[in-house]
């Protein structure tokens, strides 16, 4: 049995051209299904970079807005009413992360401290409707942590379902044709 390979790569300081490429190089090297890109500040540029190089990179990244509402609805309390759940798409997606992590079988990480560090980065809250909040990046370099960049990228694979890549038909298609004796 094939064991999966699991890696996370991060790079700093690049502006949305260079990110763009750089994703570009991971994209042809890799192949993934699917690469989602939070668009709500420097990956909005990486984004449209990417959607203007067209196939197959246009069709490879896929917009997330870490701000906008969870995909998932609210749980209904006893009187119908919408109360729980994650606030947005980032307290949703980190929100299946940790479920992730509880899996009774256990997962597999990279065994990085940075990467570590940044799963447990972010303190989180209850609103007014028991909605999880995680604690906002701004907030965080207020108070002397970096940014959870690395586990927002983990988070990101949780973005939705993906199917596995379709298998490209083979380009074997000779005949084989054997004698009828079976002899040559």
């Amino acid at each position: 049995m094939r064991r999966a390979h699991y890696q996370v790569e991060s790079r700093t300081r690049l502006d949305t051209v260079q990110g763009a490429g750089w994703l570009k190089q991971v994209i042809d090297r890799d192949r993934p299904a699917k690469v989602f890109i939070d668009v709500g500040g420097v990956g909005a540029g990486v984004y449209d970079q990417l959607q203007h190089m067209g196939p197959p990179y246009a069709e490879t990244v896929e917009a997330v807005n870490f701000g906008s509402p969870p995909f998932e609805p609210a749980p209904l309390d006893e009187l119908g009413r919408a109360s729980g759940g994650p606030l947005n798409r980032r307290a949703e997606m980190w929100g299946k992360s940790k479920e992730w992590l509880e899996l009774p079988g256990g997962v597999q990480i990279p065994d990085s401290d940075a990467l570590q560090a940044d799963a447990c980065g972010p303190g989180y809250r209850y609103d007014s409707l028991t909605r999880l909040v995680l604690e906002k990046k701004e907030d965080m370099r207020r108070r002397g942590a970096k940014s959870p960049d690395e586990w927002d990228a983990v988070a990101l694979t949780f973005a939705k379902p993906v199917a596995p890549a379709p298998k490209k038909p083979s380009n074997f298609h000779r005949k084989l044709v054997y004698p009828p004796s079976g002899l040559w």
